[in-house]
């Protein structure tokens, strides 16, 4: 590159970094109109920097920073359950079973089997898929508070009155066996996903039938109270790429803060994140090479 190109690139590049601006006339020659006189350069300081990526993760939310790897799940075996026809969607009066199962979660699919392995009481959350008892797949954890239709109300549900073992023959003074309880608290969560927490009526995406006595009472208490109150917990969803061989059962709801089940990450943080580290270390770079200039 010979001098007075190179006295071009330098005139104009210092023009656009300082803000100003370059102009040529055959008369005067080049002229330069910037605001700042000394060489450009980037002011960078550590501390502040620090600071800045401190606030913007506790700002987010505080799990949302790595991605989480699915994990595997197995439904099964059924514990307080009654057996009632729902119609919804492609389903048109389909015996199906209602109430409080158990569910096993690992990390990997041998682990299932382990020790190790994460066993809880839960609910379906998912209508629109079928499983049955025994079956295996991944599911991703994702916050009721995302994706989920009326999540905090589903959680409020799980979390008061479903986490733990539903037993009894007057199960919380409510005059119903463990079987009719479980099934007004699951069909109470279906209306949640499904009738936007209200009871069946004419014209409701989700209709059930052959309750035994009491339970639709108990399924109207259960969305009264679900109507004002709120909570957060974990479902698992199963609507995720499964292995060769493996084919996806329902979506689950889960207990937070135990093992393996922490909210999964939103994606929007992670790449807000990157994009000030990648503004970091381009500051900092700039600031060493800053001296070089633009010619050889």
């Amino acid at each position: 590159m010979n001098q007075a190109n190179c006295v071009v690139q330098r005139i104009y590049a210092r023009s656009l970094l300082s803000g100003g601006r370059c102009s040529f006339s055959p008369s005067r020659g080049f002229r330069f109109y910037g605001f700042d006189s000394g060489p450009p350069h980037v002011n960078c300081k550590p501390h502040l920097l620090f600071s800045a990526l401190v606030l913007l993760v506790c700002s987010a939310n505080p799990t949302a920073v790595f991605a989480a790897p699915l994990d595997w799940f197995k439904f099964g075996p059924t514990q307080a359950v009654d057996v009632v026809t729902i119609s919804y969607g492609s389903f048109n009066n389909l015996a199906v079973y209602a109430g409080q199962y158990t569910g096993t979660i690992a990390s990997t699919q041998a682990g299932l089997s382990s020790p190790l392995a994460q066993t809880f009481n839960t609910f379906c959350v998912d209508l629109a898929d079928e499983v049955t008892v025994g079956q295996v797949y991944e599911v991703a954890q994702t916050p009721t508070s995302g994706g989920l239709t009326n999540g905090g109300a589903i959680a409020y549900l799980y979390n008061t009155y479903g986490l733990s073992l539903i037993t009894g023959s007057n199960v919380n003074g409510s005059g119903l066996n463990s079987d009719d309880y479980a099934a007004a608290l699951q069909l109470a969560i279906w209306d949640e996903l499904a009738n936007n927490g209200q009871a069946p009526h004419a014209g409701s995406a989700l209709q059930y039938s052959g309750l035994n006595p009491g339970v639709a009472a108990q399924v109207q208490q259960f969305l009264t109270l679900a109507n004002s109150n709120s909570s957060n917990a974990i479902w698992l969803d199963s609507n995720v790429p499964q292995p060769p061989g493996f084919t996806p059962g329902q979506g689950f709801i889960a207990p937070v803060g135990q093992g393996l089940f922490v909210p999964a990450p939103e994606p929007p943080t992670v790449v807000l994140l990157s994009g000030v580290f990648c503004c970091a270390c381009g500051g900092f770079g700039y600031r060493r090479r800053r001296s070089t200039g633009l010619c050889p």
